[in-house]
Protein backbone atom coordinates (compact mmCIF):
# COMPACT_ATOMS: atom_id res chain seq x y z
CA UNK A 1 0.00 0.00 0.00
CA UNK A 2 1.43 3.66 -1.11
CA UNK A 3 1.11 6.02 1.53
CA UNK A 4 2.45 9.78 1.68
CA UNK A 5 3.21 12.26 4.34
CA UNK A 6 1.44 15.23 3.65
CA UNK A 7 2.43 17.68 6.47
CA UNK A 8 3.49 15.93 10.13
CA UNK A 9 2.57 19.01 12.52
CA UNK A 10 4.79 18.56 15.94
CA UNK A 11 2.27 20.97 18.30
CA UNK A 12 3.01 22.05 21.39
CA UNK A 13 0.31 23.36 22.62
CA UNK A 14 0.36 27.25 23.94
CA UNK A 15 1.26 28.55 27.50
CA UNK A 16 -1.68 28.19 30.48
CA UNK A 17 -1.54 29.46 34.32
CA UNK A 18 -0.69 26.04 35.92
CA UNK A 19 -3.58 25.21 38.44
CA UNK A 20 -2.36 21.98 40.01
CA UNK A 21 1.39 21.17 40.06
CA UNK A 22 1.73 17.15 39.49
CA UNK A 23 -1.55 17.20 37.94
CA UNK A 24 -3.30 17.82 34.76
CA UNK A 25 -6.94 18.12 35.65
CA UNK A 26 -7.45 21.20 33.76
CA UNK A 27 -7.03 22.13 30.13
CA UNK A 28 -4.80 24.83 31.20
CA UNK A 29 -2.32 22.36 32.86
CA UNK A 30 -2.88 19.60 29.90
CA UNK A 31 -1.78 22.20 27.43
CA UNK A 32 1.65 22.48 28.81
CA UNK A 33 1.70 18.46 28.97
CA UNK A 34 0.92 17.33 25.31
CA UNK A 35 1.97 17.45 21.84
CA UNK A 36 0.26 16.58 18.81
CA UNK A 37 0.92 15.09 15.55
CA UNK A 38 -1.22 15.04 12.53
CA UNK A 39 -0.02 12.64 9.39
CA UNK A 40 -1.49 12.11 5.85
CA UNK A 41 -2.23 8.69 4.88
CA UNK A 42 -3.55 6.52 2.39
CA UNK A 43 -6.84 4.89 3.44
CA UNK A 44 -6.71 2.37 5.99
CA UNK A 45 -10.59 2.71 7.94
CA UNK A 46 -12.06 2.57 4.37
CA UNK A 47 -13.56 6.15 4.63
CA UNK A 48 -12.64 7.35 1.04
CA UNK A 49 -9.15 7.24 -0.18
CA UNK A 50 -7.10 9.16 2.35
CA UNK A 51 -7.45 9.70 5.76
CA UNK A 52 -5.03 11.29 8.60
CA UNK A 53 -3.89 9.79 11.62
CA UNK A 54 -3.89 11.88 14.69
CA UNK A 55 -1.53 10.89 17.57
CA UNK A 56 -0.83 12.40 21.37
CA UNK A 57 1.53 12.75 23.32
CA UNK A 58 3.16 13.06 26.56
CA UNK A 59 5.59 15.24 27.38
CA UNK A 60 7.79 13.94 30.22
CA UNK A 61 7.50 16.59 33.48
CA UNK A 62 9.88 20.21 33.55
CA UNK A 63 9.27 20.04 29.58
CA UNK A 64 7.66 22.99 28.60
CA UNK A 65 6.58 23.96 31.90
CA UNK A 66 4.73 20.83 32.36
CA UNK A 67 4.41 19.99 36.26
CA UNK A 68 3.32 16.36 35.76
CA UNK A 69 5.43 14.07 36.25
CA UNK A 70 4.10 10.24 35.91
CA UNK A 71 1.09 8.77 33.51
CA UNK A 72 -2.80 10.59 34.03
CA UNK A 73 -5.15 8.78 36.34
CA UNK A 74 -7.31 7.58 32.84
CA UNK A 75 -7.97 8.07 29.03
CA UNK A 76 -10.54 7.99 26.72
CA UNK A 77 -10.61 8.02 23.13
CA UNK A 78 -13.50 6.93 20.33
CA UNK A 79 -11.42 4.67 18.27
CA UNK A 80 -11.20 0.58 18.35
CA UNK A 81 -8.64 -1.83 18.27
CA UNK A 82 -7.33 -3.13 14.71
CA UNK A 83 -4.57 -4.61 13.29
CA UNK A 84 -2.04 -2.20 12.79
CA UNK A 85 -0.13 -3.22 9.75
CA UNK A 86 1.11 0.65 8.94
CA UNK A 87 0.25 3.10 11.19
CA UNK A 88 -0.96 3.13 14.96
CA UNK A 89 -4.18 4.60 15.13
CA UNK A 90 -7.00 2.92 15.37
CA UNK A 91 -10.47 3.55 13.48
CA UNK A 92 -13.16 5.23 14.33
CA UNK A 93 -16.15 3.23 16.83
CA UNK A 94 -19.31 2.72 15.95
CA UNK A 95 -21.98 4.73 18.01
CA UNK A 96 -21.97 2.78 21.10
CA UNK A 97 -25.26 1.44 22.01
CA UNK A 98 -25.02 2.28 25.86
CA UNK A 99 -25.73 5.47 25.28
CA UNK A 100 -21.81 6.66 25.41
CA UNK A 101 -21.50 8.29 21.54
CA UNK A 102 -18.31 6.84 19.89
CA UNK A 103 -16.80 6.34 23.40
CA UNK A 104 -15.34 2.92 24.43
CA UNK A 105 -17.77 1.59 27.18
CA UNK A 106 -14.68 2.02 29.52
CA UNK A 107 -11.61 4.21 29.78
CA UNK A 108 -8.09 3.14 29.97
CA UNK A 109 -5.80 2.80 32.24
CA UNK A 110 -2.75 4.61 30.32
CA UNK A 111 -0.34 2.62 32.96
CA UNK A 112 -1.29 -0.47 31.48
CA UNK A 113 -2.08 0.53 27.88
CA UNK A 114 0.08 3.38 27.07
CA UNK A 115 2.96 3.28 29.51
CA UNK A 116 6.51 4.39 28.38
CA UNK A 117 9.32 3.48 30.41
CA UNK A 118 11.38 7.21 31.83
CA UNK A 119 13.29 6.73 35.43
CA UNK A 120 11.25 6.07 38.22
CA UNK A 121 7.69 7.29 36.80
CA UNK A 122 5.47 6.60 33.32
CA UNK A 123 4.00 8.90 31.11
CA UNK A 124 1.23 7.66 28.20
CA UNK A 125 3.68 7.40 24.84
CA UNK A 126 0.88 8.05 22.03
CA UNK A 127 -2.90 7.72 21.43
CA UNK A 128 -3.75 7.42 17.65
CA UNK A 129 -6.62 7.83 15.90
CA UNK A 130 -7.36 7.70 12.06
CA UNK A 131 -10.09 9.89 10.67
CA UNK A 132 -11.48 10.93 7.32
CA UNK A 133 -10.87 14.73 5.67
CA UNK A 134 -12.71 17.39 7.98
CA UNK A 135 -13.82 14.83 10.64
CA UNK A 136 -12.63 15.45 14.21
CA UNK A 137 -10.91 13.02 16.65
CA UNK A 138 -10.79 13.44 20.40
CA UNK A 139 -8.97 12.64 23.53
CA UNK A 140 -10.33 12.69 27.61
CA UNK A 141 -8.13 13.03 30.34
CA UNK A 142 -8.97 12.59 34.15
CA UNK A 143 -5.94 13.84 36.18
CA UNK A 144 -6.62 14.41 39.87
CA UNK A 145 -9.62 17.10 39.85
CA UNK A 146 -12.53 18.49 37.46
CA UNK A 147 -11.72 20.06 34.72
CA UNK A 148 -14.07 22.35 35.34
CA UNK A 149 -12.73 24.35 38.59
CA UNK A 150 -14.79 27.44 38.78
CA UNK A 151 -10.80 29.30 39.60
CA UNK A 152 -8.76 28.11 36.40
CA UNK A 153 -9.14 28.28 32.62
CA UNK A 154 -12.10 26.31 31.50
CA UNK A 155 -11.19 25.84 27.64
CA UNK A 156 -8.43 26.60 25.78
CA UNK A 157 -8.80 27.19 21.55
CA UNK A 158 -5.92 28.08 19.26
CA UNK A 159 -5.48 27.67 15.57
CA UNK A 160 -2.36 25.97 14.61
CA UNK A 161 -0.43 26.74 11.40
CA UNK A 162 1.76 24.48 9.86
CA UNK A 163 3.01 24.79 5.59
CA UNK A 164 0.27 27.06 5.39
CA UNK A 165 -2.63 24.72 6.75
CA UNK A 166 -4.83 25.84 9.50
CA UNK A 167 -5.77 22.83 12.20
CA UNK A 168 -8.02 23.39 15.09
CA UNK A 169 -6.99 22.45 18.34
CA UNK A 170 -9.58 22.79 21.22
CA UNK A 171 -9.84 22.24 24.40
CA UNK A 172 -13.27 21.75 26.96
CA UNK A 173 -14.87 20.39 30.16
CA UNK A 174 -17.19 17.31 28.64
CA UNK A 175 -20.12 18.88 27.38
CA UNK A 176 -23.92 17.60 25.64
CA UNK A 177 -22.85 21.36 23.58
CA UNK A 178 -27.03 22.12 23.66
CA UNK A 179 -26.36 25.27 22.28
CA UNK A 180 -23.93 24.51 19.95
CA UNK A 181 -20.94 26.61 21.10
CA UNK A 182 -18.30 24.03 21.68
CA UNK A 183 -15.83 23.79 18.92
CA UNK A 184 -15.15 20.48 19.85
CA UNK A 185 -18.69 19.89 19.54
CA UNK A 186 -20.91 17.41 21.93
CA UNK A 187 -18.41 15.43 23.94
CA UNK A 188 -20.76 14.34 26.48
CA UNK A 189 -23.75 12.15 25.58
CA UNK A 190 -26.43 11.03 28.05
CA UNK A 191 -28.53 7.36 28.07
CA UNK A 192 -31.97 8.93 27.88
CA UNK A 193 -32.82 5.29 28.88
CA UNK A 194 -30.76 4.82 31.87
CA UNK A 195 -30.04 8.39 33.83
CA UNK A 196 -26.81 6.50 35.39
CA UNK A 197 -25.40 5.10 31.80
CA UNK A 198 -23.99 7.12 29.44
CA UNK A 199 -21.99 10.13 29.40
CA UNK A 200 -18.37 9.25 28.25
CA UNK A 201 -16.38 6.14 28.83
CA UNK A 202 -16.51 6.80 32.43
CA UNK A 203 -19.25 7.24 35.08
CA UNK A 204 -17.99 10.84 35.69
CA UNK A 205 -20.60 13.56 35.93
CA UNK A 206 -20.47 16.16 32.48
CA UNK A 207 -17.96 18.68 32.67
CA UNK A 208 -15.34 16.97 35.01
CA UNK A 209 -13.20 15.61 32.39
CA UNK A 210 -11.19 17.23 29.74
CA UNK A 211 -11.92 16.29 25.85
CA UNK A 212 -9.50 17.63 23.26
CA UNK A 213 -10.72 17.69 20.35
CA UNK A 214 -8.69 18.43 16.83
CA UNK A 215 -10.67 18.65 13.38
CA UNK A 216 -8.05 17.64 10.62
CA UNK A 217 -8.27 19.33 7.14
CA UNK A 218 -11.01 18.77 4.95
CA UNK A 219 -9.01 17.61 2.23
CA UNK A 220 -5.55 15.56 1.49
CA UNK A 221 -3.09 16.76 -0.66
CA UNK A 222 -2.50 12.75 -1.10
CA UNK A 223 -5.49 11.49 -1.86
CA UNK A 224 -4.84 11.35 -5.41
CA UNK A 225 -1.53 9.36 -5.97
CA UNK A 226 -1.52 10.04 -10.01
CA UNK A 227 -1.82 13.21 -11.19
CA UNK A 228 -1.77 13.64 -14.79
CA UNK A 229 -2.66 17.45 -16.50
CA UNK A 230 -6.02 15.86 -17.93
CA UNK A 231 -8.23 13.10 -16.60
CA UNK A 232 -8.32 10.18 -19.41
CA UNK A 233 -11.80 10.54 -20.97
CA UNK A 234 -11.34 8.12 -23.34
CA UNK A 235 -14.73 6.03 -23.81
CA UNK A 236 -14.86 6.96 -27.69
CA UNK A 237 -11.31 5.88 -28.44
CA UNK A 238 -12.17 1.86 -27.07
CA UNK A 239 -12.81 0.66 -30.00
CA UNK A 240 -10.48 0.04 -32.89
CA UNK A 241 -11.81 1.67 -36.39
CA UNK A 242 -14.65 2.94 -35.05
CA UNK A 243 -16.01 6.23 -33.23
CA UNK A 244 -18.68 4.19 -30.77
CA UNK A 245 -18.60 5.19 -27.67
CA UNK A 246 -18.73 3.00 -24.68
CA UNK A 247 -20.20 5.45 -22.20
CA UNK A 248 -24.10 6.20 -22.15
CA UNK A 249 -25.09 9.26 -19.37
CA UNK A 250 -28.74 8.69 -18.22
CA UNK A 251 -30.45 11.80 -18.05
CA UNK A 252 -31.39 12.48 -14.14
CA UNK A 253 -34.42 14.28 -13.44
CA UNK A 254 -33.26 15.62 -10.34
CA UNK A 255 -30.42 17.08 -11.12
CA UNK A 256 -28.47 19.02 -14.43
CA UNK A 257 -25.44 16.65 -16.22
CA UNK A 258 -21.99 16.87 -14.62
CA UNK A 259 -19.45 19.47 -16.28
CA UNK A 260 -17.80 16.59 -17.38
CA UNK A 261 -17.86 12.61 -17.10
CA UNK A 262 -17.64 11.42 -13.70
CA UNK A 263 -16.36 8.31 -15.13
CA UNK A 264 -13.19 8.02 -17.26
CA UNK A 265 -9.84 5.45 -17.78
CA UNK A 266 -12.20 2.91 -18.99
CA UNK A 267 -10.86 -0.51 -19.81
CA UNK A 268 -12.46 -3.48 -21.24
CA UNK A 269 -11.15 -6.77 -19.86
CA UNK A 270 -13.07 -9.24 -21.92
CA UNK A 271 -13.73 -11.49 -18.93
CA UNK A 272 -16.99 -10.47 -18.31
CA UNK A 273 -16.16 -7.45 -16.22
CA UNK A 274 -15.02 -3.60 -17.30
CA UNK A 275 -12.51 -1.41 -15.27
CA UNK A 276 -13.00 2.40 -14.40
CA UNK A 277 -11.76 5.10 -12.45
CA UNK A 278 -14.48 7.81 -10.64
CA UNK A 279 -13.83 11.70 -10.53
CA UNK A 280 -14.71 14.51 -9.06
CA UNK A 281 -16.50 16.62 -12.27
CA UNK A 282 -16.47 20.20 -10.43
CA UNK A 283 -12.57 20.64 -10.68
CA UNK A 284 -10.45 21.86 -7.75
CA UNK A 285 -14.06 22.54 -5.48
CA UNK A 286 -14.04 19.83 -2.41
CA UNK A 287 -16.99 17.01 -2.61
CA UNK A 288 -17.07 13.13 -2.04
CA UNK A 289 -17.59 11.23 -4.70
CA UNK A 290 -19.33 7.38 -4.20
CA UNK A 291 -19.30 5.10 -7.36
CA UNK A 292 -22.05 2.15 -6.90
CA UNK A 293 -21.57 -0.89 -9.09
CA UNK A 294 -22.31 -4.35 -9.55
CA UNK A 295 -19.37 -6.63 -8.02
CA UNK A 296 -17.78 -9.04 -10.25
CA UNK A 297 -18.94 -12.65 -9.98
CA UNK A 298 -22.33 -12.42 -10.35
CA UNK A 299 -23.75 -12.10 -13.72
CA UNK A 300 -27.37 -13.03 -12.68
CA UNK A 301 -27.49 -10.47 -9.84
CA UNK A 302 -27.24 -7.09 -9.26
CA UNK A 303 -24.54 -7.40 -6.15
CA UNK A 304 -23.69 -3.88 -5.64
CA UNK A 305 -20.35 -2.00 -4.09
CA UNK A 306 -19.81 1.31 -3.53
CA UNK A 307 -16.56 3.05 -2.97
CA UNK A 308 -15.98 6.55 -1.81
CA UNK A 309 -13.70 8.93 -2.73
CA UNK A 310 -12.79 12.52 -1.20
CA UNK A 311 -11.62 14.58 -4.26
CA UNK A 312 -10.28 17.90 -3.57
CA UNK A 313 -9.11 18.39 -7.22
CA UNK A 314 -8.88 17.92 -11.21
CA UNK A 315 -6.06 15.79 -10.08
CA UNK A 316 -7.51 12.06 -10.77
CA UNK A 317 -7.22 9.32 -8.06
CA UNK A 318 -5.17 6.13 -8.82
CA UNK A 319 -8.08 3.80 -7.46
CA UNK A 320 -9.51 1.76 -10.38
CA UNK A 321 -12.99 0.03 -10.14
CA UNK A 322 -14.19 -3.33 -11.52
CA UNK A 323 -17.19 -4.17 -12.36
CA UNK A 324 -19.49 -7.02 -13.66
CA UNK A 325 -21.21 -7.05 -16.92
CA UNK A 326 -24.74 -7.64 -16.30
CA UNK A 327 -26.89 -10.59 -17.99
CA UNK A 328 -26.43 -13.47 -19.48
CA UNK A 329 -24.62 -12.02 -22.66
CA UNK A 330 -22.83 -9.54 -20.23
CA UNK A 331 -22.86 -6.88 -22.44
CA UNK A 332 -22.67 -3.55 -20.31
CA UNK A 333 -22.58 -2.58 -17.20
CA UNK A 334 -24.64 0.18 -14.89
CA UNK A 335 -22.64 2.77 -12.75
CA UNK A 336 -23.89 5.37 -10.81
CA UNK A 337 -21.86 8.15 -8.97
CA UNK A 338 -23.12 10.45 -6.41
CA UNK A 339 -21.19 13.75 -5.76
CA UNK A 340 -22.00 15.33 -2.75
CA UNK A 341 -20.80 18.82 -1.61
CA UNK A 342 -20.45 20.49 1.72
CA UNK A 343 -22.43 23.55 1.71
CA UNK A 344 -25.54 24.94 -0.16
CA UNK A 345 -22.79 26.22 -2.63
CA UNK A 346 -21.27 23.26 -3.68
CA UNK A 347 -21.38 22.47 -7.16
CA UNK A 348 -23.10 19.50 -6.97
CA UNK A 349 -25.59 21.05 -4.60
CA UNK A 350 -25.94 24.22 -7.15
CA UNK A 351 -26.51 21.57 -9.88
CA UNK A 352 -30.16 20.68 -8.30
CA UNK A 353 -33.17 20.93 -10.22
CA UNK A 354 -35.33 23.65 -8.69
CA UNK A 355 -38.53 21.41 -8.63
CA UNK A 356 -36.13 18.46 -6.93
CA UNK A 357 -35.29 18.10 -3.13
CA UNK A 358 -32.09 15.92 -4.59
CA UNK A 359 -31.19 12.69 -4.69
CA UNK A 360 -30.55 10.00 -1.54
CA UNK A 361 -27.13 7.98 -1.66
CA UNK A 362 -27.57 4.44 -2.04
CA UNK A 363 -27.87 3.28 1.83
CA UNK A 364 -24.72 0.77 0.99
CA UNK A 365 -22.33 3.87 0.27
CA UNK A 366 -19.92 4.08 3.50
CA UNK A 367 -21.87 6.92 5.58
CA UNK A 368 -22.34 6.23 9.27
CA UNK A 369 -19.79 8.36 10.26
CA UNK A 370 -20.19 11.34 7.74
CA UNK A 371 -21.84 14.94 9.14
CA UNK A 372 -25.51 15.37 7.93
CA UNK A 373 -24.58 17.93 5.68
CA UNK A 374 -21.91 16.29 3.78
CA UNK A 375 -24.73 13.34 2.81
CA UNK A 376 -28.28 15.41 2.81
CA UNK A 377 -29.70 15.02 -0.29
CA UNK A 378 -30.17 18.86 -1.60
CA UNK A 379 -26.06 18.61 -1.62
CA UNK A 380 -26.29 15.07 -3.76
CA UNK A 381 -25.82 15.51 -7.41
CA UNK A 382 -26.02 11.67 -8.80
CA UNK A 383 -25.03 10.68 -12.74
CA UNK A 384 -25.93 6.85 -13.81
CA UNK A 385 -24.07 5.23 -16.68
CA UNK A 386 -24.10 2.32 -19.10
CA UNK A 387 -20.65 1.27 -19.88
CA UNK A 388 -21.11 -1.30 -23.10
CA UNK A 389 -18.41 -4.61 -22.15
CA UNK A 390 -17.56 -4.89 -25.67
CA UNK A 391 -16.87 -3.46 -28.92
CA UNK A 392 -17.96 -5.86 -31.31
CA UNK A 393 -21.44 -6.09 -33.17
CA UNK A 394 -23.13 -9.05 -33.94
CA UNK A 395 -24.45 -9.22 -37.47
CA UNK A 396 -28.10 -9.11 -38.60
CA UNK A 397 -29.38 -7.81 -35.90
CA UNK A 398 -32.13 -5.33 -36.74
CA UNK A 399 -31.05 -2.17 -34.50
CA UNK A 400 -34.67 -1.47 -34.10
CA UNK A 401 -35.06 -4.62 -31.76
CA UNK A 402 -35.02 -3.51 -28.35
CA UNK A 403 -34.15 -5.73 -24.73
CA UNK A 404 -36.95 -7.64 -23.08
CA UNK A 405 -38.44 -5.98 -19.74
CA UNK A 406 -37.43 -8.14 -16.64
CA UNK A 407 -40.98 -8.35 -16.12
CA UNK A 408 -41.07 -10.73 -19.00
CA UNK A 409 -39.08 -13.11 -17.49
CA UNK A 410 -36.18 -14.17 -19.93
CA UNK A 411 -33.47 -12.13 -18.95
CA UNK A 412 -31.29 -14.96 -21.17
CA UNK A 413 -33.18 -13.33 -24.28
CA UNK A 414 -31.10 -10.22 -25.06
CA UNK A 415 -30.65 -8.75 -28.34
CA UNK A 416 -26.76 -7.85 -29.41
CA UNK A 417 -27.60 -4.35 -30.84
CA UNK A 418 -25.34 -1.78 -29.56
CA UNK A 419 -28.45 0.67 -30.44
CA UNK A 420 -31.16 -1.44 -29.18
CA UNK A 421 -29.19 -1.41 -25.42
CA UNK A 422 -28.82 2.09 -25.41
CA UNK A 423 -32.23 2.56 -26.55
CA UNK A 424 -33.50 0.38 -23.52
CA UNK A 425 -31.08 1.98 -20.98
CA UNK A 426 -32.26 5.42 -22.33
CA UNK A 427 -36.10 4.85 -21.90
CA UNK A 428 -35.04 3.14 -17.94
CA UNK A 429 -35.98 -0.56 -19.30
CA UNK A 430 -32.55 -1.63 -17.93
CA UNK A 431 -32.81 -0.11 -14.44
CA UNK A 432 -33.94 -3.81 -12.41
CA UNK A 433 -32.48 -2.44 -9.17
CA UNK A 434 -35.61 -0.77 -7.25
CA UNK A 435 -32.78 2.08 -5.45
CA UNK A 436 -32.24 3.06 -9.47
CA UNK A 437 -35.86 2.68 -10.06
CA UNK A 438 -36.67 5.21 -7.30
CA UNK A 439 -33.40 7.47 -8.29
CA UNK A 440 -34.99 8.09 -11.22
CA UNK A 441 -38.85 7.82 -10.51
CA UNK A 442 -39.46 5.27 -12.86
CA UNK A 443 -41.01 3.29 -9.94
Amino acid sequence: MKFIITALLFITLPTRSVHSYGYMDTCGDQSKCLSVTVTGIQSECDSGSCEYEVCWRQMAGGVNGCMKWGDVEYLGDMNRYRDKTIHEGGCLNEENKDGHGYWDNECQDPTNVYSSGRGSYSIFKKVCQIVPPGHTAHLLIYDGDSCDVPYADEGVTDQITSGNVQVPVYCAPSTQDMDMTNPGGQTYFPNANDPEGGGTCSAKREGEECVWSLTVPSSCSFEETICAEDDNQNSDELCEGSDFDVLEYYENKNNGPPPKDAIHDITLNGDGTVSFRAMNPYGEEFHDVYAVYPKPGDYGNWNEACAKEQAASQCTNDVVLTAQCLHADQKFTLVTVFVAGYTDQASAAVNINANSEGNTIFPCCPMDNEPINQIQKDHVSAFTYLIHCGCEEEEDVDPDRRLLRVASGTREEMYASRDAINMAFHSGDLFFDDQLKELHGLN
